[in-house]
């Protein structure tokens, strides 16, 4: 025979009502459902029509419709439901439409402002074997790579790079992103590097995931920079997927602070995803052996001004 739990308190009037969103970013265009409970003075569940709600969303971000939000325009607000002069609120972010930038040298970087400065996140072009780099490029382009690199008053050296190279680079400030976790910052712009393996940033080192917390807990700063060594989502991405969607969501969190966050991670393509408003850029650290293998390599720059931040992936020995 089975035994049962039931509640033995008496059914009573609607006492109260809760209104969650599972995210709380959406883009413009996008949706959002929302989930919605109500429970009555003895916290009995307490069944409401969702067609019998009023709604109403803050400075017109948008309308609700059967229980789910449609964003129309971007700013932060609230999104509340109303039954018998009982409601409940939820925070809701709108995104504007993502804008990507890719440039390369032909394009002509973002102006800098009185006291802005650049970034660079790079790698060392990694020749193949024997190969002699200059049977790939000439020694002037090589030039031309290394000057522009030494115009970013912070550079952020994503791999081992050897003396011979980074003689030729020079920055006010340089930032080791191959170390087991690190930070540092410059104005407006706070930069953290993460190591991982093929499981995920733990199983490289798990203190890692309480510094990042506790850094992205406390950070001022308005743009955050993270490099990582290896992609964290896709084929090549973390084995622990839902270690992957954990980064993610911790990345989101802030986000909604107001922070930009960017994450730079080493991979075999140049690509750039975008994620809840999270860009992830990857960089192309295959090993080179031809012109052409060597016409795809990149690096990021950034141009700040202030609290703005703009950015270009420049390809420096483009065939095209």
């Amino acid at each position: 025979n089975g035994v049962g739990v039931f509640s033995s308190a008496p059914r009573g009037n609607l006492d109260k009502i809760s209104l969650t969103t599972k995210k709380d970013n959406v883009f413009i265009g996008n949706s959002i459902a929302l989930e919605l409970k109500a429970y009555d003075e003895y916290n009995n569940i307490f069944n409401i029509n969702i067609n019998d709600l009023n709604w109403s969303v803050s400075d017109d971000l948008g309308i609700v419709s059967n229980g789910v939000f449609v964003a129309n325009k971007p700013g932060v607000g609230t999104i509340t439901a109303s039954y018998n002069n009982i409601s409940a609120s939820t925070p809701v972010r709108v995104l504007g439409y993502p804008i990507d930038v890719k440039k390369d040298t032909l394009n002509k970087a973002p102006e800098i402002m009185e006291g802005g400065f650049k970034i660079a996140v790079y790698n060392e072009p990694e020749i193949s074997g024997n190969t002699l780099f200059t049977k790939i490029v000439s020694t002037s382009r090589l030039t031309s790579l290394t000057e522009r690199l030494s115009t970013a008053a912070l550079g952020i050296q994503m791999k081992n790079i050897n003396d011979s190279f980074k003689n030729l680079i020079s920055h006010t400030q340089v930032v080791d992103g191959k170390s087991i976790f690190g930070t540092s910052e410059k104005e407006s712009v706070y930069t953290i590097n993460l190591q991982a393996d093929s499981v995920g940033i733990r199983s490289a080192g798990s203190k890692q995931w309480v510094d990042l917390i506790d850094s992205l807990d406390t950070v001022e700063k308005k743009n955050i920079i993270i490099t990582i060594n290896k992609p964290v989502f896709g084929s090549a991405g973390f084995s622990d997927k839902m270690e992957a969607d954990l980064f993610q969501d911790i990345l989101e969190k802030s986000q909604a602070k107001g922070k930009d966050i960017f994450v730079i991670q080493n991979g075999s393509s140049n690509d750039l995803e975008i994620r809840e408003g999270i860009r992830y850029f990857t960089l192309n650290g295959g090993k080179i052996s031809t012109p052409e293998q060597m016409s795809n390599y990149s690096f990021i720059e950034f141009t700040v001004n202030g609290e703005d931040i703009s950015y270009q992936r420049v390809y420096p020995y483009s065939l095209r």
